[in-house]
């Protein structure tokens, strides 16, 4: 089974030492989406990191044209919102990353809920300034007693859940398809945001990056928001208006925000968030700092590798 590999940087060697041992596969490692394209004729499974929407359209119509034997596609991203909003052949076998990071993408959104209610960068820069000033100190915010609103509450959402439930915080988890899960005083639905987001302190985005979900957090939403609320995104940068959320804090309307994503990436340098008053922005590294979480996304594409082989060795025997 020839096995196309492109992903670079996120658990490459990693994923490469689980490989190599695994009798009756071809790893052929390529370094672009040319350099993909080309392979995908005689490639068997793919892995692969998500792309943006065009990307992910010209791979699609190449896979639907020129790659017959393709059985497979594992992504070690963890989401597919590219390849999704195009719509991934339903004859191919998909799997991903998504809980894989979950326990450290949950661990930064506490970090940017904690940094920014305990007015964290304003003491760091006194602290440059060599400036004492315990006036920051009457503008901090503990989680014991908040509301904290979750809105996408998957693997990463009750990861961050059951870690705010911790400091004593009232969790409400909101899902696109309700279901019994974890990290959670109260369940309900994402169609229901509306409802939720009135008596929220903290609103945590966590919900996959899809057409339903594009822009949830709109201008309307966030002025429905109270003047304390703190939002945080550690998801997809799509999610939210900016230029609504920068003006909001701008003029007051809410209290801060965390941002580990933005719309687009690199956020431009004359973007207003940049200048946003009680704001933290960190360049998507949310999933970082865990061996952990690399060797979970490692062990998946292995995974999925040897259930393709395994899917294909049937597919022979039956034949």
């Amino acid at each position: 089974m020839k096995v196309l590999f492109w992903s670079p940087g996120l658990a490459h060697r990693q994923i490469l030492d689980l490989l190599d041992p695994i009798d009756g596969i071809e790893v052929e490692l390529v370094s672009g989406i040319d350099e993909f394209l080309g392979s995908l004729p005689d490639a068997d499974f793919a892995i692969l990191t998500d792309q943006p929407e065009a990307e992910a359209r010209r791979i699609l119509d190449a896979i639907e044209r020129t790659a017959p034997r393709l059985i497979g596609m594992h992504f070690v991203s963890a989401g597919r919102e590219g390849f999704d909003t195009v719509g991934i052949p339903g004859r191919l076998r998909v799997s991903g990353a998504a809980g894989a990071s979950a326990p450290t993408v949950a661990e930064h959104a506490v970090a940017l809920i904690l940094a920014v209610g305990r007015q964290l960068a304003g003491s760091v820069l006194n602290q440059h300034a060599h400036i004492w000033d315990r006036a920051v100190g009457a503008q901090v915010r503990s989680l014991e007693g908040q509301t904290v609103l979750i809105v996408g509450h998957g693997a990463i959402g009750q990861a961050v859940g059951a870690r705010v439930q911790s400091f004593g915080a009232r969790v409400v988890g909101l899902q696109r398809r309700p279901r019994p899960a974890a990290g959670a005083d109260e369940l309900g639905s994402i169609a229901d945001l509306d409802r939720y987001l009135p008596d929220a302190d903290v609103v945590v985005l966590t919900a996959a990056l899809v057409p339903e979900t594009r822009s949830l957090i709109d201008a309307t939403r966030i002025a429905a928001l109270k003047p304390t609320a703190l939002v945080v995104n550690v998801s997809r940068g799509g999610l939210m208006d900016h230029e609504a959320l920068a003006d909001a804090l701008r003029a007051g309307r809410i209290w801060g925000a965390g941002l580990d994503v933005t719309e687009p990436e690199p956020l431009p340098a004359d973007h207003p968030l940049w200048d946003a008053p009680n704001t933290i922005i960190s360049p998507h590294y949310g999933l970082g700092g865990s061996p952990q979480t690399i060797q979970r996304i490692a062990r998946g594409a292995a995974d999925a590798v040897i259930a393709a082989l395994g899917s294909l060795g049937e597919a022979s025997t039956s034949a």
